[in-house]
């Protein structure tokens, strides 16, 4: 989330600055006729001093693209600059707000399985060295029979049940 007020540091296009969204978001079909060099380097401060955010969305436009522009219009007609601040972002999947990589990192994994083999593998009476095989074997780490294969090297057959289980994707 971001709070503009100089704009300086804000990308118009793809930060979320306009009601917590980007305009990305806002207005997916007007994006696919904007210029990718406008989406990585115009600012809001750039894009709103003389309107120069026209300038990266290309001649003619279909009718939804056309609708989704002159709303787009209409909400950045209500949008003041504030030079004497700063930009303000945000990073909310953390509660303090500052971003890290560790935040960054469950939040890409939101929905995802959770799979932790680390307490069952480590903790157990095993030999290191059976621990740390099977450790490569669940992150799909170890030169099995099909690794070797496509890899042209020497390789025993194995057992077809477990070569089919263990083949990358």
């Amino acid at each position: 989330m971001t709070t503009v007020g100089d704009g300086r540091s804000t990308l118009f296009w793809t930060d979320c600055w306009v009601n917590d969204k980007s305009i990305q978001e806002l207005a997916s079909a007007l994006m696919s006729f904007v210029k990718r060099r406008g989406w990585r380097a115009r600012t809001v401060h750039d894009a709103l001093m003389q309107n120069t955010w026209l300038r990266d969305i290309a001649v003619e436009l279909p009718v939804l693209a056309t609708w989704q522009f002159l709303l787009l219009w209409d909400v950045l007609a209500t949008v003041e600059l504030m030079p004497e601040e700063c930009d303000t972002h945000v990073w909310t999947p953390c509660p303090s707000g500052i971003f890290s990589s560790k935040s960054a990192y469950r939040r890409y994994f939101v929905d995802g399985i959770s799979f932790e083999p680390h307490k069952r593998i480590w903790r157990t009476w095993a030999p290191l060295k059976i621990k740390i095989f099977i450790w490569l074997a669940i992150w799909r780490r170890c030169w099995t029979a099909d690794r070797l294969e496509r890899r042209g090297l020497p390789h025993s057959e194995g057992l077809p049940i477990m070569r089919s289980g263990l083949r990358e994707h």
